[in-house]
């Protein structure tokens, strides 16, 4: 006598659109450590982000930027801290009419990962690093194939609706 249950069986394709359901809901998780709604309120239901707002990435040793490198994203808001590897020369050039100067360092935020970061000094006071020196940083994240920029460093500018960024460097915040 064989045992055989009374259940139904599932059809082959509800599970496999279970499993599909699932690995969604998985990927449009918040980020652990972020709130899972929006500064202007909980987020409706299937309401999808404006592509022209930047996410927020939770703040880790390197802000979540060694995962944004390999993923090529851009346009995140980090805050993240890093080790001063290089002190490049300013970026003076300003003949659009639109750009200001801006401070350039080479900023080591993991061991595989160093970022170029451009702090607007038209806008801020320049902070007063060396090779060497770590700091603290809050900006918005852009991809590029050296590993990327963070801009952005500075007090809200240009209208723009979500808070500035800063550095902080001994003990003292740039923004």
């Amino acid at each position: 006598m064989t045992n055989r249950s009374t259940r139904a069986k599932r059809p082959l394709w509800v599970t496999a659109l279970l499993v599909v359901a699932a690995a969604a809901a998985y990927l449009l998780r918040p980020p652990s450590g972020q709130p899972s709604s929006s500064a202007s309120g909980p987020a409706k239901p299937g309401a999808v982000p404006r592509a022209d707002t930047p996410r927020e990435v939770s703040a880790r040793s390197d802000g979540g930027i060694a995962q944004l490198f390999r993923s090529r994203k851009s346009d995140a808001w980090v805050e993240a801290s890093g080790r001063v590897v290089k002190l490049l020369p300013d970026d003076n050039q300003t003949d659009d009419g639109r750009s200001d100067r801006h401070q350039r360092v080479l900023i080591e935020v993991s061991a595989d990962v160093t970022v170029l970061l451009a702090h607007n000094i038209d806008v801020a006071s320049r902070v007063p690093v060396q090779a060497g020196d770590t700091l603290r940083f809050r900006g918005e994240y852009e991809w590029t194939e050296k590993g990327g920029t963070v801009h952005f460093t500075h007090a809200p500018k240009y209208g723009r609706s979500k808070q500035g960024g800063w550095i902080e460097f001994a003990g003292k915040r740039y923004e």
